[in-house]
């Protein structure tokens, strides 16, 4: 997923992301959205694989760099993320 510096590829979760047909990036309201859809839609996938909502209640982040905070252009990425996968 392209960040408009120079249309390089980027973490989603980290990045608010370059949305070709209104060149421009997705605006704080849609990156959470995004984030609200990702994280939700991930937890409907591990309930029906495991069968059980309980089973579904964690969530881990790649050796704990939340979205790869590391490179990112959301500055509350970290807050947004964590607000947000708490929900489900």
């Amino acid at each position: 997923m392209p960040t408009a510096v120079g249309g390089e590829p980027a973490p989603p979760l980290a990045n608010r992301l370059w949305l070709p047909a209104e060149r421009r990036l997705e605006t704080p309201a849609e990156y959470r959205e995004r984030l609200r859809i990702d994280y939700g839609r991930t937890r409907e996938l591990l309930v029906a694989h495991f069968r059980s909502p309980a089973d579904a209640n964690v969530i881990a982040y790649p050796f704990g760099d939340i979205g790869h905070l590391s490179a990112n252009n959301v500055e509350t990425a970290s807050v947004v993320n964590l607000e947000i996968a708490a929900r489900y």
